[in-house]
């Protein structure tokens, strides 16, 4: 277990602002700022900023091979998420409903720069209160097709009510069909 200092933070977060500071490390601030990026999940967004700046051909092998695998993972998943927003903007269009979109969602829903590198894993919707009968009971067509089990409908229904959104765009997103 090792503890990240202060300093493997800053070291971090300065290369995010200006990626050429990633040429002068070595193999141990490499290791700290991989671990740390990695735990946060941002590590996708570091590779961003570095592939950005046209230095990534120019780490070293091993950093880059973490920076390119989080890299893939990470445009693969947002493309996955703004899929994922089209299937939202049918369904809340059926409804006649606008969506409001949080957190991560929204970054990448309004193409904002910081979207770069997330490694997004679910899709937070609201839709007004006044839709979300129409929202269960598609949720309930989704349980009958047998496109999703019954638990999963289950745990989707407090979601719904709490959180609001399509059901089966969260199915979708996250993965959480029947196979």
């Amino acid at each position: 277990w090792t503890v990240l200092t202060t300093e493997a933070f800053d070291t971090w977060l300065s290369a995010l602002r200006e990626p050429a500071l990633a040429l002068a490390w070595g193999a141990p601030e490499w290791a700290r700022v991989i671990r740390l990026a990695r735990s946060t999940r941002l590590l996708g967004r570091l590779a961003e900023a570095i592939d950005h700046a046209g230095l990534l051909a120019r780490m070293p092998d091993a950093p880059r091979r973490n920076l390119v695998a989080d890299l893939r993972a990470s445009r693969f998943r947002l493309g996955v998420l703004r899929w994922a927003l089209a299937q939202a903007d049918a369904a809340t269009a059926e409804l006649g409903a606008d969506r409001v979109l949080l957190k991560g969602a929204a970054d990448v829903g309004q193409a904002l720069p910081i979207a770069a590198g997330r490694l997004p894993s679910d899709l937070d919707i609201l839709v007004p209160r006044a839709a979300l009968p129409e929202a269960v009971a598609r949720l309930a067509d989704l349980v009958d097709q047998r496109t999703i089990a019954r638990a999963t409908g289950r745990q989707l229904i407090g979601r719904l009510v709490a959180e609001g959104g399509d059901p089966a765009a969260i199915v979708e997103a996250e993965g959480l069909g029947q196979v």
